[in-house]
C-alpha cells in the first residue's frame, strides 16, 4: 500500500530532475561520439552550453514551485521550457546521427564536401556562425535551434547541392548583417517591410492577420530563393525543376511558399537583374536557359504580366540588397563549367581553371547533367564523386 502519495510540487520537482539529467546525458553522449573531432567539436560545445543553461531554468523551475506549492504558473513555466528542450532534443538526435554516419564512412565522405560548401557560403556572405549538418529521410531543410542543414539520407550529391544553398539562405534572413557593421539585417527588413505593405494593402480584411504568418513564410521563401540564384546561378534553378518541381502542380501555391511557377521565374528575373547591374551577358543566357527548361517541362500559360512585374522587383531590391551586403557572395559567370565539365570526366588527376570555386563545379556539373541525359544514370555516380572532390579543394581561401 502506498501510504504517502506524492503531491504536484513533488511530482514537478522529480519532472525537472529527470529532464535535466536527460539533457545532460545527451551532451556527455555528444562528447563521446565526438571524441575531439574538430569537424564536430564546435557544435558539441553549442549543444553542452544549450544544455546546461536549460538545466539551470529547470532548476528555477523547481525552485519557484517549492516557494509557491506547484501554482499555475510553475507549470506553464515547465510547459513551454519543455518545448524548447524538446526541440534541442530532436535535433541532437539528428546531429548525433550524422556524426556516427561520418565517422564511419557510410556517406562516403560527402558530408565533408557539404560543410566545405556551406563554409564557402558563408566566407561569401561574410556570416561567421557556423552551419551544422546532419542526415535527413527527406529534402534538405534548416532548423534553427542549432543552425542544422538536414541534408538528404544516405547521403547528399552535387546535385543536391543548390537546394542545400537556399537552406542557407534562410540563415541568411536571420544572420546577414549590414555593410556598415551595425545590428540590422537588410534580408530580414526586406521581408519586414513587404509584409508591412502587403498587410497595408489589405487593411480592413478580416483574414489578413491570420495570413500575416503564411505571408512572412512566403517572403523568407522568396529572399532565399534570391540568394541561391545570386551565389549559383543558374543550377538552384535547375536543381528545383529537376528534382523538386511537379509540373502538373507548378501553378499552385502552397500556404508557406510561393508557387513554383513564380520561384522559377523569380530565378530568371534575379539572373536578369544581375545581368543589368554587371552588364555581363552571360547572366541573361543563364536566364533564358533557365526559362527554356521551365517550357519544356509544363504546359503552364505565361506568367500574368502584374506577377512578372511583382516578380520583378522583388528580384531587383533583392539583387540590390545582396549586392551591396553580400558582395563576395555573386555567382561569377563565365566560361568556367566548359572547361570544369571535362574536369569531372576526365581519368586520373585534373588541372581546373584558376579561380575554380565550388559554384563553378556545381554550374558544371549541373550542365554536364543537362546536356548527358541519356547518359545521367551510367556515369551519374563517377561525376558525383569527382565533383564532390572538387569542391573540397576548392573551398578554401
Amino acid at each position: 500500500m502506498i501510504s504517502d502519495y506524492p503531491g504536484s510540487v513533488d511530482v514537478l520537482t522529480q519532472r525537472v530532475h529527470c529532464e535535466r539529467e536527460k539533457l545532460l546525458r545527451i551532451a556527455a553522449l555528444i562528447t563521446d561520439v565526438v571524441d575531439g573531432d574538430a569537424r564536430f567539436l564546435p557544435t558539441a560545445r553549442h549543444y553542452d552550453s544549450l544544455a546546461r543553461d536549460l538545466a539551470t531554468e529547470l532548476d528555477g523551475i523547481a525552485a519557484l514551485a517549492a516557494g509557491r506549492k506547484g501554482d499555475t504558473i510553475s507549470w506553464d513555466r515547465l510547459n513551454r521550457l519543455l518545448e524548447r528542450a524538446e526541440k534541442v532534443v530532436i535535433e541532437a538526435q539528428c546531429f548525433l546521427e550524422s556524426v556516427l554516419y561520418r565517422v564511419h564512412l557510410l556517406d562516403r565522405g560527402s558530408g565533408d564536401a557539404a560543410d566545405a560548401f556551406l563554409a564557402y557560403l558563408g566566407a561569401g556572405s561574410q556570416v561567421r556562425h557556423r552551419i551544422v549538418t546532419g542526415m535527413s529521410a527527406g529534402s534538405a531543410s534548416i532548423n534553427h535551434t542549432l543552425d542544422l542543414v538536414r541534408l538528404p539520407f544516405p547521403a547528399v550529391t552535387v546535385w543536391d547541392l543548390p537546394v542545400v544553398a537556399h537552406e542557407f539562405g534562410h540563415h541568411l534572413v536571420r544572420e546577414l548583417r549590414h555593410v556598415s557593421g551595425n545590428d540590422e539585417r537588410p534580408l530580414k527588413r526586406f521581408t519586414q517591410d513587404n509584409l508591412a505593405a502587403e498587410v497595408r494593402f489589405r487593411k480592413g480584411d478580416p483574414q489578413a492577420s491570420a495570413d500575416a504568418d503564411a505571408a512572412k513564410l512566403r517572403l523568407e521563401e522568396t529572399a532565399a530563393d534570391a540568394y541561391a540564384t545570386y551565389t549559383l546561378g543558374p543550377a538552384y534553378a535547375y536543381a528545383c525543376l529537376v528534382l523538386r518541381v511537379d509540373p502538373t502542380r507548378a501553378m499552385r501555391s502552397p500556404t508557406t511558399h510561393p508557387s513554383w511557377c513564380r520561384r522559377i521565374h523569380l530565378a530568371a528575373a534575379v539572373l536578369r537583374a544581375i545581368k543589368r547591374r554587371t552588364g555581363r551577358q552571360q547572366y541573361a543566357q543563364a536566364a533564358d536557359c533557365v526559362e527554356a527548361l521551365w517550357r519544356s517541362m509544363t504546359d503552364s500559360p505565361p506568367v500574368a504580366p502584374r506577377t512578372a512585374a511583382h516578380v520583378a522587383r522583388h528580384a531587383d531590391v533583392l539583387v540590390e540588397c545582396l549586392a551591396r551586403h553580400a558582395h563576395d557572395a555573386l555567382y561569377d559567370a563565365g566560361s568556367r563549367p566548359a572547361s570544369i565539365m571535362e574536369c569531372l570526366t576526365a581519368d586520373g588527376e585534373v588541372s581546373l581553371p584558376s579561380g575554380t570555386t565550388p559554384a563553378h563545379v556545381v554550374n558544371a556539373a549541373w550542365s554536364w547533367r543537362l546536356g548527358e541525359w541519356d547518359r545521367f544514370s551510367a556515369l551519374g555516380p563517377r561525376v558525383n564523386a569527382r565533383a564532390l572532390k572538387l569542391i573540397c579543394s576548392t573551398s578554401g581561401p
